[in-house]
């Protein structure tokens, strides 16, 4: 173990120390790891019983090899393999599976071999993991296990044993916690358990107990909790009820086969006697498993004579309970069947096998597709639109898309041409795609993906090939940093989340979900859904039940942990930002994280807030937040939070930190109009900077801290003109900035990217030159390389920085990606192809990003950054105020500077320098210390943490440092914090020769 000495040390000791820890270098840019290839055509494996399987997808299918047997697909040919087959060989016995449900880290569900008959199994997500629980009836006689439902950490199931029958049995996921529950009808009679769902702390099912026939049951997971919610039809006749669906309170919606003579049709239960009663409405019966979630209601098909079968609502109460509308006015019926809900709310429904589409009025239910016949209401949900099956006389059964719209209905691929059918089926989402099964003349029938698009629908694997061919890639969505060691990518298809330590060997799964779960990807702002919080690794994962879900890594692997309400028809996350130990999630709700606890912040008063972005400030989160019909800005610190200042006219928008403040654009509706405006963290200290005095808008877009300033740009209303100004908060010390060279015609900036220290690279058109890239420092600004000569442009992009380098991204015919140190001379193409934003994330010295070379496909690439100076955590302070930290990029054989200040006043400060913590200390009181504890040096001391200081690092040109990582951070005290000192932020130095 590489370990510093601890106490005051000389700079180039700890280096040549730190030299035996150097990883292996990668010099050129490479391909981290094909995750997607694709296969010659063979003959049909005839795919079927389509299963979620966290973020893979499970399916049987017949290969010569195997015979049938179960396959997994992550959505990549390449990693498409054999998952279970019991007994192996072209003859051997046909391996299935069924109610496979995601049961703690892993999953459970039924499946048969020859040996043990029919029996409960467990597994890992890997074929090495994957085993029988046990034999809750021995030899091969069918047990039946059916209906895996959870009941907190455990599940209840159906089964069958010599003694009682098939009765509810519960299991903990050992042998010993697996028993039959209850023995409800006594004896080897069976009451044979239907219709299990899950409501708060029970299980609802029907069953009969021998006297009373088939009615409704719940079960807390013991014998004695087990009992009789309600006897519907009274007497030894049964209601048969069964479960349409769950509302928000998780409440379930019953329909009963058999209802008394007078009696109502649905009923709804939360699990106990006093709980379950009827919807006294005029329903004869309501159509089995057509329950759909549509807002804070659940829909379903109802019928009485007088109209036939309609659309019906119901939000748990006879009030609201309606009849949505009619398709055939009178006792006639369209037999309408609902495919699905939109993102918009309004609902898919088949309706004399014609496509229609409703938001639950009259006027607002149209025919989508008179041509196509649809044949069944499989279908899949894909972005904003669904996919289903439909035929036409032209084109036959094929996939069809539609997003609710006329114009966004119609056939997505004819795989079989001509009026032939490729019959597509069993539509499972795999991350923003989905696998399904179709017959094309070349292949047969197969497993299939799509994007949604012609040109992303293709066939996903031939099981019979000998070899892979290259193909359309993976699509890696986003990635993290984790301690300098760990990339985490989304992939698409899989979306799952990836590990890689810059190596293809190294690039692995990090885990796979549970088959509810998928974990959300990057929205329309292209915030990531995934942290590192105190040395946690935080993901954020949809749970079909549950709702936004947590999971937690605190280095002995992912763990589910705390969830919080998605409340229906909102974009549940917005913005996300990590101070400390804490992270804060914006959108609907502003959520809190913290050491394992979510908590909802409560604004006060009635409604739901809506919080629109979030800033750092020292130690607290600002934000923007809509609550009772009016926008306000507020401070958050994990307890209540504190208003700030309210805005009727123009919400807070921009929000941009600058040390010990924040800027941001409003109107309070005092007659100020639209300014800038400004806060320290205070009521007080909320002020507006008003450039254009009276109701004038003032065209202010913040653009980057400059120092202890703020970089703005304001564009004249009247003249269009762009102008740069620089402000430190206060009207008297706003002043005009012109840092370009004389005559220089100042466009509108595009996005500005730091890179380094008072460094800023963006993008302009200065009439000349067209859109460029051009780069800011203290010596002004200055045209970095006209990558079109002349007017034209290569539609540059500055994706991001490492360090001082930043890197450009080109579009147009011939895509790449340049690197630049901010002169001509050092911007360099880097690749060639296109790259992508979905990822660009500097890890460890290494760049990672989404790349399509054309030969590949979208994959994963690598780039070492050399020398770089990164930004990996927040410190911990008193409100305010957090000790900062910058540098220079430390390039060997030169010296560079270390920069730092902002801690508490006249206290003193000690600069720490070690090694990368793998998993950072969480110290308490927000602190984190992103070093390795077991040792570290001390650079410098300094008199007074508040003040700047500068420190200038020689650094030797030994080449085995070339590589190696240090973190510096700050300690200073002692502090009115519960620790007795602060810690500022934390930087990586990843030293290198360029």
């Amino acid at each position: 173990m590489c370990s510093a000495v601890r106490g005051r040390t000389d700079l180039r000791v700890l280096l040549i120390a730190l030299a035996l820890c150097a990883p292996a270098t990668a010099q050129v840019p490479q391909l981290l790891r094909d995750l997607n290839t694709a296969p010659p055509p063979e003959p049909s494996s005839w795919p079927s019983d389509f299963q979620a399987f966290g973020a893979r997808v499970l399916f049987h299918a017949e290969t010569t090899p195997t015979g049938g047997a179960m396959f997994v697909s992550d959505g990549t040919a390449a990693n498409t393999a054999l998952f279970l087959d019991h007994e192996p060989g072209p003859g051997g016995f046909d391996t299935r599976i069924w109610d496979l449900t995601p049961f703690g880290t892993g999953w459970i569900f039924a499946s048969e071999d020859q040996r043990a008959g029919p029996e409960v199994w467990l597994t890992d997500g890997t074929p090495t993991g994957t085993r029988m629980l046990m034999q809750t009836h021995p030899g091969s006689t069918h047990a039946g296990p059916r209906s895996f439902t959870p009941l907190g950490n455990r599940m209840v199931f159906a089964a069958h044993d010599p003694t009682g029958g098939i009765e509810p049995w519960i299991t903990d996921g050992t042998p010993m916690g697996t028993r039959r529950l209850i023995d409800l009808d006594p004896g080897v009679d069976s009451s044979s358990p239907q219709d299990l769902h899950s409501v708060p702390g029970r299980v609802v099912f029907s069953a009969s107990d021998g006297q009373l026939g088939r009615e409704l049951w719940a079960t807390d997971g013991t014998s004695q909790g087990t009992v009789l919610c309600a006897d519907i039809l009274p007497g030894p006749l049964s209601s048969d009820p069964y479960v349409l669906g769950s509302l928000p309170n998780g409440d379930v919606v019953l329909g009963v086969v058999n209802a008394p003579v007078g009696g109502a049709a649905l009923w709804v239960s939360d699990g106990t006697p006093a709980g379950t009663s009827p919807l006294n409405l005029p329903l004869t019966t309501a159509r089995r498993a057509t329950g759909l979630r549509v807002g804070n209601e659940l829909w379903f098909i109802g019928f009485d004579p007088a109209h036939g079968d309609e659309p019906w609502a119901t939000d748990g109460t006879a009030g609201g309970t309606r009849r949505l509308f009619e398709f055939v006015t009178g006792s006639g019926s369209a037999n309408p069947r609902f495919l699905g809900v939109l993102p918009t709310g309004r609902v898919l429904v088949r309706a004399q096998d014609r496509l229609h589409v409703t938001d639950g009025t009259p006027a607002g239910t149209s025919l989508l597709a008179p041509t196509a016949r649809l044949v069944s209401t499989d279908s899949c949900r894909l972005g904003n639109a669904l996919l289903f099956r439909a035929g036409t006389s032209a084109a036959g059964e094929e996939l069809w898309i539609s997003d609710g719209t006329p114009a966004g209905t119609g056939l997505l691929a004819d795989l079989r041409a001509g009026s032939a059918s490729s019959s597509p089926f069993g539509f499972v989402p795999l991350g923003n795609r989905v696998v399904f099964a179709a017959r094309d003349d070349l292949h047969g029938s197969e497993p299939w993906i799509t994007d949604g698009t012609v040109a992303g629908t293709s066939l996903l694997v031939n099981l019979a090939a000998s070899a892979p061919n290259q193909t359309a890639g993976s699509r890696p969505e986003t990635g993290i940093d984790r301690a300098g060691r760990l990339g985490l990518l989304a992939a698409t298809p899989d979306v799952a989340p990836w590990q890689s330590d810059g190596t293809t060997t190294g690039t692995t799964p990090l885990f796979t979900l549970p088959a509810n779960q998928e974990m959300r990807q990057l929205n329309e702002d292209g915030n990531p859904r995934q942290f590192v919080v105190g040395g946690e690794l935080v993901l954020l994962i949809d749970d079909a039940t549950l709702g936004t879900r947590l999971w937690i890594d605190r280095g002995a692997g992912p763990m589910p942990g705390p969830t919080f309400a998605t409340l229906p028809g909102s974009r549940p996350l917005l913005d996300s930002l990590v101070i400390g130990d804490s992270a804060w999630f914006s959108g609907q709700q502003l959520v809190h994280y913290r050491a394992g606890v979510a908590t909802t912040v409560n604004f006060g008063g009635t409604g739901s807030p809506f919080a629109f972005g979030l800033s750092r400030l020292g130690q607290w989160a600002i934000t923007s937040v809509f609550v009772q019909g009016v926008d306000g800005l507020w401070r958050c610190d994990g307890a209540t939070p504190t208003l700030l200042h309210s805005f009727p006219g123009f919400r807070p928008e921009h929000l941009m930190p600058v040390r010990g403040r924040v800027y941001f654009t409003a109107d309070d509706g005092n007659g100020a109009g639209l300014e800038l405006w400004s806060t320290d963290g205070t009521p007080g200290g909320t002020t507006v900077l008003d450039l254009r005095p009276g109701p004038t808008w003032s065209w202010v877009q913040p653009l980057a801290a400059l120092g202890n300033q703020l970089l703005f740009q304001d564009r004249d209303g009247a003249s269009g003109a762009n102008g740069l100004w620089l402000t430190d908060g206060t009207l008297a010390a706003t002043v005009p900035f012109d840092p370009f060279p004389p005559g220089t015609t100042q466009g509108p900036i595009e996005v500005v990217v730091p890179c380094g220290p008072d460094r800023f690279a963006f993008v302009m058109d200065d009439g000349i030159h067209g859109r460029e890239p051009w780069l800011l420092s203290g010596t002004g600004a200055r045209l970095v390389a006209d990558l079109v000569p002349g007017p034209g442009s290569a539609d540059p992009r500055v994706a991001g920085a490492t360090g001082e380098e930043f890197w450009i991204r080109t579009g147009g015919t011939a895509p790449m990606l340049w690197r630049s140190d901010g002169t001509t001379a050092g911007t360099t193409q880097v690749l060639a192809g296109a790259v992508c934003d979905s990822m660009f994330v500097e890890s460890g010295g290494r760049l990672y990003l989404d790349h399509d070379e054309g030969m590949h496909g979208s994959e994963p690439w690598v780039v070492r950054t050399g020398a770089s100076a990164q930004r990996i955590g927040a410190g911990c302070g008193i409100g305010n105020r957090v000790a900062w930290l910058e540098s220079e990029d430390p390039v060997l054989g030169a010296s560079f500077t270390l920069r730092g200040g902002g801690g508490p006043a006249g206290r003193l400060g000690a600069i720490l320098l070690g090694l990368p913590a793998v998993t950072p200390s969480v110290l308490g009181s927000g602190c984190v210390l992103h070093l390795q504890a077991a040792g570290f040096g001390t650079l410098l001391f300094v008199a007074d943490a508040a003040a700047p200081w500068s420190l200038s690092l020689p650094l030797p040109g030994t080449p085995a440092l070339d590589d190696v990582q240090i973190v510096v951070q700050q300690v200073s005290g002692p502090s009115t914090n519960a620790l007795g000192f602060e810690l500022g932020d934390a930087l990586r130095l990843t030293l290198g020769t360029f």
